[in-house]
């Protein structure tokens, strides 16, 4: 996450993080802004790096609002403030969750390219080394599978999808 290694995210000056989110927001000026959820209890109790990508990109999208937050970004780099319409957090909880996407057609693939992080399931991750076991490869596919949020009988990316946040 910007230039960042795995693990090094929470040493990061948070408002060097912000600051700099913010000032991709104003430049771009996104119609959307994906994040992963910072409310979710997968990122208060799970990994730093998401916790702090999470929290730096929701203030970041407050900052790049209000034209008070890094002043030097209007002054110097005549940027201009941005309300980002639109908020979509992913790795949101089943009680969250309020916008689904359909990835039946993707949904094999998205299987193995999570595969492919091998820092990130046994057995692989005591190895550190990408040539999966056959037999591990599809145990740990099918183990995917069956956890993969599903609606109406199909498999779906849940969203938390958020317009107004810094009004309520």
């Amino acid at each position: 996450w910007l230039q960042f290694h795995d693990g090094m995210l929470e040493y990061a000056s948070p408002r060097d993080l912000v600051e700099e989110v913010a000032k991709i927001i104003g430049t771009y000026r996104p119609d959307v802004v994906m994040s992963i959820d910072p409310g979710s209890d997968y990122v208060r109790w799970h990994k730093t790096d998401h916790r702090m990508a999470a929290n730096n990109t929701l203030d970041a999208i407050r900052a790049a609002e209000w034209h008070l937050y890094f002043p030097n970004q209007r002054l110097h780099d005549g940027l201009q403030p941005w309300k980002v319409p639109v908020e979509a957090y992913f790795y949101v909880t089943a009680k969250d969750a309020n916008y689904w996407v359909n990835i039946d057609e993707v949904a094999e693939l998205k299987l193995t390219a999570a595969a492919a992080h091998v820092s990130q399931f046994k057995p692989s991750i005591d190895r550190y080394r990408p040539d999966w076991d056959p037999k591990d490869l599809d145990a740990l596919k099918q183990g995917l599978r069956n956890r993969a949020p599903k609606k109406d009988g199909h498999y779906v990316e849940a969203f938390r999808v958020a317009t107004q946040f810094n009004e309520q």
